[in-house]
Order: C-alpha cells, then sequence, then structure tokens
C-alpha cells in the first residue's frame, strides 16, 4: 500500500518565504507552484498526495476537489477550516499517512493516529566563510568551569520536509 501524504497548504505556503513572496503577489500562483513542486518531487514519487487548502472564510457551501497531475486538492467548505479536514483524513486513512504542518495540534493528531508528523523546513543560509587570517583576531571567551545548567532533554525530533 502507498503512503498518504497530507499537506496543510496555506500552513506551507506562510511558512516558506518563497511562497510567502509569491502569496503577495498572487495566492493563486503561490498555491500552483506548490502543486507543482510536490508533482515533481522525487522524494515524494510514490506518495499519493493531497494539498488542502483553507475555504472557511470565502469557500463553497460544499467541500469540492480536483486534481492537478498526481495531487489531489481539497478545498474545505464554508465554515470548515483546513484543519478539520485534514484530522478527518488521517483518522480515515488506512496504511502508511504523513501529515505535512507547523500546526503542533495537527501534528499531535496525527502521533495519536499512527501518523508521521513533518514540520515545515525553512532553509537557512550557511553563513559565510571567513578569510583565514580573521579567526585568530576573535576573542574567545573564558570557561570558568562546567555549564550550570544540564542540557535539555530532547525526545525523537520529527523530520522536515522543505518544499
Amino acid at each position: 500500500m502507498r503512503r498518504q501524504t497530507i499537506v496543510d497548504g496555506y500552513n506551507v505556503i506562510y511558512r516558506s518565504p518563497d511562497y510567502a513572496r509569491l502569496a503577495e503577489r498572487s495566492l493563486e500562483l503561490a498555491r500552483n507552484t506548490l502543486v507543482s513542486r510536490l508533482n515533481v518531487d522525487p522524494s515524494l514519487r510514490d506518495d499519493d498526495l493531497t494539498v488542502v487548502f483553507d475555504g472557511a472564510k470565502g469557500g463553497q457551501p460544499r467541500q469540492s476537489t480536483e486534481r492537478q497531475g498526481r495531487v489531489r486538492i481539497i478545498y474545505s467548505r464554508f465554515g470548515e477550516t483546513a484543519d478539520e479536514v485534514i484530522k478527518r483524513l488521517v483518522a480515515g486513512a488506512a496504511g502508511e499517512v504523513r501529515v505535512v504542518s507547523d500546526d503542533r495540534e495537527l501534528r499531535e493528531h496525527a502521533a495519536g493516529h499512527g501518523g508521521t508528523p513533518v514540520r515545515v523546513g525553512v532553509r537557512k543560509p550557511r553563513p559565510a566563510p571567513r578569510p583565514p587570517g580573521e579567526e585568530e583576531d576573535l576573542p574567545r571567551p573564558s570557561k570558568k568551569g562546567p555549564a550550570r545548567r544540564p542540557k535539555k532533554q530532547r525526545g525523537p525530533r520529527e523530520p522536515y520536509w522543505t518544499p
């Protein structure tokens, strides 16, 4: 059985700087770009892809579904949020399911139903390397002993997906 990947569309658009810039010009352009990139992403080649967009404020009276390439696109109906649609899809999913969102409630719901929550990763630029002689001029802090606080205990980290 194929893995099902459910993407919280507007969450990805507004969490990613590239898509957010596109959304400032045209929300439709940002949506179409996201769907196009999902269609060609090699890491998602074998997945059943679903993108859910919020239609709660200005949507149709009924939930609408369309398909672009391999991606099924769902617009929630008027008065229903995309989060509610995603929760319903996760609860009814058979087999492996991944939910791509930075919404903590959705990630917890996915994990609670045996799914894999995936956070939206934002690419951070690497710092430019320093010229060879410059590193020596920086003062180094003097350490006076062990740290006073113990290190934070972290559980398993959630995977990231970079659009």
